[in-house]
């Protein structure tokens, strides 16, 4: 019982690992067919590269640059001494 057992076992394993190289191959190849479409839809090599580079990288969030007019205030409706404390100051 255990020979056939462990016969078994040996078959179970070497369809499951059959199984996982052709998973790997259809892996490889989508992967392939992307990039001939890539080279196809490209119209240079530096659009066709830019192309691969997106595909590898992830997608950054850009934030909105706050308003910088918020902290600017004119430098005529400063005192001397507002000016002194708030310009001078931060240098």
């Amino acid at each position: 019982m255990s020979v056939e057992l462990g016969a078994l076992i040996v078959l179970a394993l070497t369809n499951l690992g059959t199984l996982g190289a052709f998973v790997y191959y259809i892996y490889l190849e989508s992967k392939e067919k992307q990039k001939t479409i890539n080279a196809l839809i490209a119209k240079n090599s530096q659009e066709f590269l830019n192309h691969e580079f997106s595909d590898k990288t992830e997608k950054v969030k850009v934030e909105p640059q706050p308003d910088l007019r918020a902290d600017l205030t004119e430098l005529k409706d400063l005192t001397d001494e507002q000016f002194d404390e708030n310009v001078l100051s931060k240098q």
